[in-house]
């Protein structure tokens, strides 16, 4: 990896929808060398392999959504933020928190460096604004899986702690890329089609490579391929109490198509 000379290193900001695929992201830039520093919240039976949250990012963001009547799995949760959240106080109290965490990294990474959370899908003008005032520059790195999957995976760790239902779920999978897409705007923002690490993988490692300029030797090729585990792939078999709407599923379709013809364009 390399960054120019005398500039401020990368923050690349991993996210997309809750259980979209975003901790299998986390984990294959880590085998690939990008350091995701600080504490990051520990593995857990719904993901075996870690998070890769950092800790004290994540308690930031939770408790924003809280204070702002908006916590992301429940129904409040499905609204839009309210209008001028970013001029609130609570909304300035987090900024500051944020800058601190990121002043202290800019003193030791100097080469790009990432930090994952979904939650960055619905605060991403809270980093715009952030990084902006550090000179930082974002790259914004999602993950797309398909909505039924997701919804599935919602429902089965969700449903009991917060009464997470279908509509709820997909109301959640459309809100977070909707307001992710519109906030990314002439920033960097890539894709990555979570089927594809399971059918595609050695192309798949590339094509994060080449968006990030990371050197693929055979060590970080080894251990890029080794974060793909396709046991923990447990939503694939689908159960829901009916099928997802049939708008949401061609939602993802075209998104998906787009994506898959961002690749082929690409050299």
């Amino acid at each position: 990896m390399s960054d120019d000379i005398g500039q401020p290193a990368k923050l690349i900001l991993l996210t997309g929808m809750h259980r979209s695929g975003t901790s299998l992201l986390g984990r294959v830039l880590q085998g690939l060398g990008v350091p995701l520093p600080g504490e990051l919240i520990a593995a857990d039976h719904f993901n075996p392999t870690g998070y890769f949250e950092r800790r004290d990012v994540t308690a930031v963001h939770e408790q924003l959504l809280i204070n702002l009547d908006r916590w992301w799995p429940t129904a409040e949760g499905c609204q839009p933020l309210p209008e001028g959240w970013m001029d609130m106080p609570l909304a300035r109290e987090a900024s500051e928190e944020l800058r601190a965490i990121l002043q202290a990294e800019l003193r030791v990474q100097h080469r790009p460096w990432a930090i994952k959370d979904p939650r960055i899908c619905r605060l991403l003008p809270l980093w715009r604004s952030v990084a902006g005032s550090l000179g930082i520059q974002l790259h914004v790195i999602y993950s797309l899986r398909d909505p039924s999957e997701v919804c599935t995976s919602l429902l089965n760790r969700d449903g009991p702690l917060v009464g997470m239902d279908l509509d709820r779920a997909e109301t959640l999978w459309c809100l977070h890329y909707s307001e992710l897409f519109r906030d990314s705007i002439n920033l960097p923002c890539h894709g990555v089609d979570y089927e594809l690490w399971f059918s595609q993988p050695q192309q798949q490692l590339q094509r994060i490579a080449r968006v990030l300029q990371v050197s693929l030797g055979n060590t970080a090729r080894s251990a890029g391929l080794a974060s793909i585990e396709p046991a923990l792939r447990r939503s694939r078999d689908v159960h829901l109490p009916r099928p997802v709407n049939p708008l949401i599923a061609a939602h993802y379709q075209d998104l998906r198509s787009r994506l898959i013809a961002n690749y082929s364009s690409k050299p």
